[in-house]
Formats: structure tokens, C-alpha cells, sequence
């Protein structure tokens, strides 16, 4: 070897020396960059991920022409944040081309701007980490320049909701989803793990999973409650919740609940109203489960929750507080889910003595902060008890994870104090319709609620009736029924008057009506000679209060969807 030669390659040791100095991650050292010294991109998810310097988060040094996507901008810091969208001018380089689900593949499309090789992490168990078992999804996975099409496969065991992805590109490899780089670009991405939905046609008929409704007095006066409105506030940290039973695994698709707004009888709603409701179901506690007969349950783990901000209501009657505090309007609230909010119970355990299984449901009003405690708030509608341990009052929780806030509750909250809902202590001479015993006691009460599930289409419904079609040329008019015998009496009695015409439709009799089916109601007119259906209960009034065309009212003609 010549002395050029000697000299060229001398000088390129010593350059390959200086690009270890100036690399720790090439030299396996932990010294962190002056970020003066050299232009760096960071990621930008939230700093329990490794993001910024200080935490000696992912950065590379900024060589133009090795980066994922089009561009990569330098910056002296991380910006992390929730939305992990700091660096959202430059995060064009990878594209995820299916959705995240647990134990499905997923397909992403990595750009890259010349050849190199791809790392690449998941948080799959949500605990705020890529350090987990599994969480790295590509490792030193060769990239041509242009767009290259890979997969990788979502852990069964995967958690649901928010998470974080990083992808970290450079020319040598060999990175942690930490650290420095020589050249390259890292991109950090917020995503949703979420369930893949199988279609599912609904039938628009509903039921109850469950019905706990308030408790009237008696027949005479049905929208008179023995109740009162229970305090249940998020933010004053007081929340209210009942136990039940689950005997199937049909998904909980909505719910109703009745509340009231403490010293407020308008039959309308207060202008003071919450943000939101939070609903929440909870597992049953242990004590409950080990059948110990002085044991009493209350809630134990959060299971599910949402945040209703769509609610419809009505006015569903009025209390008769057995305290004789107050006697409140008492309204009804509805909040329907979307399918991939449903709540899917999970079936007892094959050796469990009974194949039902108890859940606690929690409802509390979440107020603005920000604003003056409200002149009526909400509370949850009470009822002597229907069923269980009667409902409890969730004084105090501990987190899933103890580097999260302890309120409000989120799932993998647990109980950890509590106590009854109970009428206040009284004897039995005092108020003997609550219950006798004989001395000074309290008497546990519920809460009032219902639990939805809806039902799969069925084009052989057989709740479903034939509705006949008659023709009157005479009258000018047309009679529909579902009534068999009515049917068989025009034919043989009216051939003259009325023309059978068959089948017109099918719809619901009133002894075999669906939940959220509506009643159609028939009147007949002697004056006028003809029918008229009513779909609605104010023009059901209208024609029983127009009485100058002698409207008769017939009664309910069937039950239909709108």
C-alpha cells in the first residue's frame, strides 16, 4: 500500500472514530447531546414514553436526505402531548392502513427516503411504557426508498382505548425506542385500540335487560314515588350506585334512569343542568360473590364507563318523600350507545353455582367546575329495595394505576369506601309503611333504573300480526284491523258495505307490543262516514276534542315503529 493509501484510510478510521464520538447510540454510551451542537428531531407523545432530553427521550440528528416520509424539521426539544401531534408538520412518513384491534393483523404503509432500517414500538397494555413484553413491532426491518407495505399483529391480550406507536428510521439500526441516533427521524403516533364490529342488523325492537323502576303508591295515583332524589355528583366526589343481576349475555345498548334536581317541582328542566352523566358499571365485590349471608356487596372494579352528553328526557312523575324532605319532580333520562359502545357481560364462571352474575351500575352529574355550585342539583331517584344489597353511596377509590390521579373513577378503579342509601331512622309507629321490626331502624333503598338490549332482525317476527285492508265505495272510506273476529264479522255481516282487500301489512297487537313501538289509535266518524288513524298522542287529543265531527274514539288499532 502506497502512502495515499495509508493516509485515506487513516483519515477514514479517524472520521469513523469521530462519528462514534459524536453518536453515543453507536458507541453503546448513555452521553446525551448538546442540543446547540447538532440540529435534532424528538418524538412527541407524552413523556412517560421517553420523550424529552431530559428523559433521555428518542432524537436523531437531523442529515438531510435520511428521513421517513418527505420532511424532518429540527427543534431543541420535545413538544409531547396527548394528541402526540407536536411534530405534526413533519409526521407524514407512515400510514396506518387498517385499524388497531387485539389479536388482529394490522397494515401500515413507512414511507422512507433512501434505504435503511425501521424500529418500531407499540403500548399495548396501556400502562404508559414501550418497555412491555411484545411492544416492539419491528426490529431493524429493512427499508427500500418509496413506500414500503408491512404488517404486524395486535396482542390478543391488548388493552382497549388510547395508546401510542413510535417508529424510529435510520441508516445503521441497532435503536431503543430511546436514545440518541446519528441520522434519521422518529414519528410518534396516538391511536385507538378499539373492538372490530361484526355487522349486526338491528330489528329497531328493544327490551329490558333490566327494570327497576320507581315504586308508585298504588293504582290511583301512578306518578306519585315513594322516594327522593340521592346526591350524586362527580365533582363533589359524591356517586351513587345499585347492584344487578345479569342472567344472559345480550349487550346492554342504553340505558334509563329517572333523577330530580333538588327543591325543583317545574315540570320542566332547570336551566342550571349538568355537562354530562357519568355512567359506569362496576363488578360486584367479594365478600357478595363467597355467599357469606351477613356479607353486604357494593361495587369492586370498574369495568366500563362513558360519558353521556346526549340524553332525552320526560317528565315521569313526582315524589312522596318517606323523609318528608321534599317532594321533587322526577324525570326520566335515555341514553342509547352506539355498537361500539355497548356493554358485553361477561358469562359466570363454568363451576358457579348460579349462571347469573351481579353488576353494580353507577350514575353521577358532572357540573361544570368552573361554575357556582348549581341552586338544584342532581340526584338519582330512589325506591325501597328491589333487589341485592341495596344501593350505596362510592365515598372513596383506589386508582389501577398508582401513578394516576385516585379520582374520578376510570377503569381498574376499585372500592375502597362507601356507604348505604338508607331512609333515615324511624320507628314503626313513626312510619309503619316502611317496614316493621319493632324499635328505631333504617330501611335500605334502590335506585331507578332500566337497562336496554335490542334484538337482531327477524323477517319471521312472530309477534307480528297481519293488519286486513276493507274497502267502502259507499263511504268512500278504508278500515284497517288485526282483529280476527272483527274481520270475519265484516265479511259475513257488512259484504255489502265493506270489500275485503287482504293482507295490507303487518304490525304489533297491543298484548304483544315491543318496547319503543308506538300505539295507533282508530276513530270512527257518523257524521263524516270514515275512519281516521292517529300516530301521535296530540292528534289523538285533537280528534277527541274536536267534537263537532263526532269523532269516536275505537282504541288502540296496533302497535308500530315510527
Amino acid at each position: 500500500m502506497d502512502a495515499s493509501g495509508v493516509r485515506r484510510s487513516f483519515v477514514e478510521v479517524l472520521l469513523a472514530i469521530l462519528t462514534i464520538l459524536s453518536c453515543p447510540a453507536l458507541a453503546q454510551q448513555s452521553t446525551t447531546e448538546d442540543p446547540n451542537s447538532a440540529q435534532l428531531d424528538f418524538g412527541d407523545a407524552p413523556d412517560t414514553y421517553r420523550t424529552l432530553l431530559a428523559s433521555d427521550g428518542a432524537r436523531h440528528i437531523v442529515v438531510p436526505g435520511v428521513c421517513l416520509g418527505r420532511t424532518v424539521e429540527a427543534e431543541a426539544d420535545a413538544k409531547p402531548g396527548p394528541a402526540a401531534n407536536g411534530d405534526n408538520l413533519d409526521e407524514d412518513g407512515v400510514v396506518f392502513t387498517s385499524s388497531l384491534s387485539p389479536g388482529e393483523p394490522v397494515t401500515v404503509e413507512v414511507a422512507a427516503s433512501t434505504q435503511g432500517y425501521l424500529n418500531a414500538w407499540g403500548d399495548f397494555n396501556l400502562d404508559g411504557s414501550f418497555a412491555g413484553k411484545g411492544e416492539q413491532i419491528f426490529n431493524d426491518q429493512l427499508l427500500a426508498p418509496g413506500v414500503n407495505r408491512l404488517a404486524f399483529n395486535v396482542p390478543p391480550t391488548a388493552a382497549k382505548g388510547l395508546t401510542y406507536t413510535r417508529f424510529r428510521f435510520n441508516t445503521r439500526g441497532l435503536l431503543s425506542y430511546s436514545g440518541p441516533a446519528a441520522d434519521g427521524e422518529v414519528e410518534d403516533y396516538s391511536l385507538a385500540i378499539g373492538q372490530r364490529l361484526l355487522p349486526q342488523m338491528n330489528s329497531g325492537k328493544g327490551g329490558f335487560k333490566w327494570s327497576q323502576i320507581p315504586q308508585q303508591f298504588d293504582a290511583t295515583t301512578p306518578f306519585i314515588f315513594n322516594g327522593w332524589g340521592q346526591p350524586s355528583d362527580l365533582h363533589l366526589r359524591q356517586v351513587a350506585a345499585d347492584d344487578w343481576r345479569c342472567d344472559d349475555n345480550q349487550p346492554i345498548t342504553g340505558f334509563q334512569w329517572y333523577g330530580s334536581f333538588e327543591g325543583w317541582t317545574q315540570p320542566a328542566l332547570p336551566q342550571e343542568m349538568p355537562l354530562a352523566f357519568h355512567l359506569a358499571i362496576w363488578t360486584d365485590s367479594a365478600a357478595a360473590k363467597a355467599g357469606d349471608p351477613n356479607a353486604t356487596g357494593h361495587p369492586d372494579t370498574l369495568v366500563w364507563e362513558k360519558y353521556c352528553t346526549h340524553w332525552t328526557w320526560n317528565v315521569a312523575g313526582y315524589y312522596s318523600d318517606p323523609r318528608r324532605l321534599g317532594d321533587d319532580t322526577s324525570f326520566q333520562f335515555t341514553c342509547l350507545l352506539s355498537q361500539d359502545q355497548w356493554f358485553h357481560p361477561q358469562p359466570a364462571a363454568d363451576d358457579a353455582k348460579s349462571a347469573s352474575t351481579v353488576y353494580w351500575l353507577s350514575i353521577a352529574a358532572f357540573y361544570d367546575p368552573n361554575a357556582s355550585t348549581p341552586t338544584h342539583p342532581w340526584g338519582w331517584t330512589t325506591r325501597p329495595q328491589f333487589f341485592g344489597s341495596g344501593a350505596v353511596r362510592i365515598e372513596s377509590i383506589e386508582a389501577a394505576d398508582p401513578r394516576s390521579i385516585a379520582w374520578p373513577p376510570a377503569p381498574g378503579s376499585q372500592w375502597k369506601s362507601g356507604r348505604r342509601v338508607e331512609c333515615a331512622p324511624h320507628t314503626d309507629a313513626d312510619r309503619p309503611e316502611l317496614g316493621a321490626g319493632g324499635g328505631v331502624h333504617s330501611t335500605p333503598y334502590d335506585l331507578a333504573f332500566e337497562l336496554l338490549t335490542t334484538q337482531a332482525a327477524n323477517s319471521r317476527d312472530p309477534d307480528l300480526s297481519p293488519v286486513y285492508q276493507f274497502r267502502s265505495d259507499k263511504l268512500g272510506d278504508h278500515l284497517y284491523t288485526l282483529d280476527e273476529a272483527q274481520k270475519a264479522r265484516l265479511q259475513k255481516d257488512c259484504p255489502d258495505v265493506w270489500t275485503f282487500e287482504g293482507v295490507a301489512f303487518y304490525a304489533y297487537p297491543p298484548n304483544r307490543a315491543p318496547v319503543g313501538s308506538k300505539p295507533i289509535y282508530r276513530f270512527w266518524s257518523d257524521r263524516l262516514g270514515h275512519h281516521s288513524y292517529a300516530t301521535s298522542e296530540s292528534e289523538k287529543q285533537r280528534l277527541v276534542d274536536n267534537s263537532a265531527q263526532g269523532w269516536t274514539f275505537e282504541g288502540i288499532a296496533w302497535y308500530a315503529f315510527d
